[in-house]
């Protein structure tokens, strides 16, 4: 039996959110749930829909992934959080 895999993303880039969401409907275990394009809209969406996965971006306005990560690990333990970022500096990533 084949498990399909719930995914979400988080990134406010609406083109780059787009294209991943696009890309990852292609595969057949995966089914998209939804996109956000900040941490707030995705903690709200969370409300009625829970993935497997979040794809989630560090640095987005209203709420970053940053600030969003403490909040959905608190309250939904059991989802597994991808982070990535558009950021280059080793510095960044090891402070954040």
């Amino acid at each position: 039996m084949d498990t399909c895999i719930k995914v979400c993303i988080a990134e406010d880039h609406k083109l780059f959110r787009e294209s991943l969401i696009d890309g990852l409907k292609l595969l057949d275990n995966i089914n998209v749930l939804f996109g956000a394009e900040n941490g707030q809209e995705l903690l709200d969406k969370l409300e009625c829909s829970k993935p497997d996965i979040i794809i989630l971006d560090i640095n987005m306005p209203v709420m970053s992934g940053l600030v969003a990560l403490p909040k959905i690990k608190s309250k939904y333990p059991e989802i597994k959080v991808i982070m990535f970022s558009t950021y280059y500096d080793k510095l960044f990533i090891l402070d954040s």
